[in-house]
């Protein structure tokens, strides 16, 4: 009985723990930090657009059709917006929500897998702990709520696997899961359990039962996504034609798709994701030349071919950002634990003094770029370059101070360690880095009264209707993502080339703003209509009176 509530007050305490360290690491630096350009402040225009105008039902940016997304995500951000106005705290959290949401996942799935052991425990540090799954999950960005609805999916179907009786729940849950990653980001919801679960289902011998319960676990998703998927085509029938052809097919085989990068580009990342847990990973090898924990129906095996086989798959991909492999963090932060937990039985320390030395040599870094020729900080950045150098050093000595402990508190060492940079990243990022990346303070202070037309390229439209709330700004020069909503006959109006707005600066009062040192800029210039209004040398902004 004492060990049972020792049990109950030790997880109370995880919990509480837990809690905190996202609300420290993850919530309070969000709520300060402005929103990053484009994906952040697209993503906060379409929930203002959807919130304001009451159009819940097809997708629009700067008040132009917007299909790249469907439909969940952008219904949570605008719920978190009419709670919270124009904060930038409503367009992350849904992010952050789900990553803690994915906590709660590995923290079950390993309490049922591994209940004698502080896998779970150590799992849930590092995952939530671990550099790429803070970017995204305190980014607001539609990966980290995928990322919730497949991993529930995965669980489920595997769980389905394992469990003897009542199996049509668990496969009629893991379909309607499938069903709402499927409105959060397309496709790609069921790409990933097809290609994990189908070799799975034959290494244990239960392929038969996956094919006999396939069409419950279809029919379930098709059901949470026939509603809206009707209702837009309706609405706009052109929309899944574009969706499937263009945001999936040609952006995952076309060689000029977007964000195009090479099939190894993931493979390097995946290491360094998992910073400040890197020291860990010589355990986690020894431990995988074993091979003895690897059992052909066992849960590990489900997550290394989640892990593998979803790399693969990503990889094959000609468009490539970051967050896409967010969904492999949960089956790779779980095997880093079970290997952890293994070689803490067996007397393993985690190496503390590496990681202080990392974050040392990191703050040396960041002074020893001041002293080259170009500046990593420009003279008036120097407090942020002293605030990110102050932070490493801080855990560095976090880290140090954990050299004493045991080894189980160790890792929690290793987590607070990279906490204080978790909490400046965001803000002391240089000038040179971000560019035209966080307009916020620069289209806050300018005036637009009395513009007849507002003008803008396609990297700054976003950031108009987000910080001025207007959703006629029209697109100068290359269209980029709002070509497809330009090429309706009620809105190519909206766009004009370089010659064009210049003749049409003749004719209205108008404001322009531009990324600086581009070729509308330099057109503009030497136009000699325009008085440069306001600049920082990225962003510059325009008037014709």
């Amino acid at each position: 009985m004492n060990k049972k509530i020792e049990n109950c007050s030790h997880k109370s305490i995880f919990w509480w723990g837990t809690a905190l360290f996202v609300l420290a690491s993850y919530l309070i630096p969000s709520i300060f930090r402005p929103l990053w350009n484009p994906d952040e402040i697209r993503y906060a225009a379409m929930a203002f657009e959807m919130s304001s105008q009451g159009q819940w039902i097809v997708p629009h940016l700067n008040g132009l059709r917007y299909f790249e997304k469907p439909i969940l995500d952008l219904w949570v951000n605008a719920f978190f917006y009419q709670m919270l106005a124009d904060s930038n705290i409503a367009v992350r959290l849904g992010s952050i929500i789900a990553i803690l949401g994915c906590s709660v996942l590995i923290y079950q799935f390993c309490n049922r897998y591994w209940p004698n052991s502080n896998t779970a425990n150590i799992a849930v540090l590092v995952f939530s702990s671990n550099l790429l799954v803070y970017a995204v999950g305190s980014y607001g960005s539609l990966d980290a709520m995928l990322t919730l609805w497949l991993a529930a999916a995965m669980f489920c179907l595997f769980h389905a696997l394992e469990t003897p009786t009542y199996k049509w729940r668990w496969y009629c849950l893991a379909g309607v899961l499938c069903g709402l990653a499927f409105l959060t980001k397309g496709f790609l919801a069921w790409a990933i359990p097809f290609i994990v679960f189908v070799p799975l289902s034959i290494a244990r011998k239960q392929f038969i039962e996956l094919v006999k319960f396939a069409p419950l676990i279809i029919t379930s998703a098709i059901l949470v996504c026939i509603p809206w998927g009707l209702a837009v085509h309706m609405q706009e029938p052109d929309y899944w034609r574009y969706f499937f052809w263009e945001e999936h097919i040609n952006r995952f085989f076309a060689k000029d798709a977007e964000h195009g990068k090479s099939f190894w580009f993931f493979f390097p990342i995946i290491p360094l994701a998992l910073l400040p847990w890197w020291f860990g990973f010589k355990c986690w090898l020894q431990t995988g030349r074993q091979l003895s924990w690897l059992k052909s129906n066992g849960p590990l095996l489900f997550l290394l071919l989640w892990a593998v086989l979803g790399l693969l798959f990503f990889s094959s991909s000609r468009g490539k950002l970051l967050g896409y492999i967010l969904p492999l963090m949960l089956p790779i932060s779980i095997m880093f634990a079970v290997s952890l937990n293994q070689a803490i039985a067996k007397g393993w320390q985690l190496p503390l003094l590496p990681l202080a030395g990392l974050l040392i040599t990191g703050a040396g870094v960041l002074i020893g770029l001041d002293l080259s020729s170009e500046p990593f900080y420009q003279s008036f950045e120097q407090s942020n370059k002293w605030i990110a150098v102050s932070s490493l050093v801080l855990g560095a000595v976090i880290a140090s101070f954990g050299l004493k402990q045991k080894a189980e508190n160790r890792l929690k060492y290793t987590a607070l360690a990279i906490l204080p940079f978790f909490w400046v990243a965001g803000a002391v990022a240089p000038k040179s880095a971000i560019d035209h990346q966080l307009p916020e303070q620069f289209i806050n202070r300018l005036q637009l009264n009395q513009c007849q037309g507002l003008y803008s390229d396609k990297y700054m439209a976003a950031s108009l209707t987000w910080l001025k709330h207007r959703t006629d700004v029209n697109i100068v020069g290359y269209m980029g993502e709002f070509d497809y909503g330009l090429a309706y006959a009620d809105s190519s109006h909206r766009h004009l080339s370089e010659v064009e707005l210049l003749q049409s600066a003749k004719k209205q009062n108008m404001c322009v703003l531009i990324r600086a040192n581009r070729e509308v800029d330099e057109a503009i210039k030497n136009s000699g209509l325009f008085k440069l209004i306001d600049t920082d040398n990225s962003i510059s902004f325009y008037k014709n009176f």
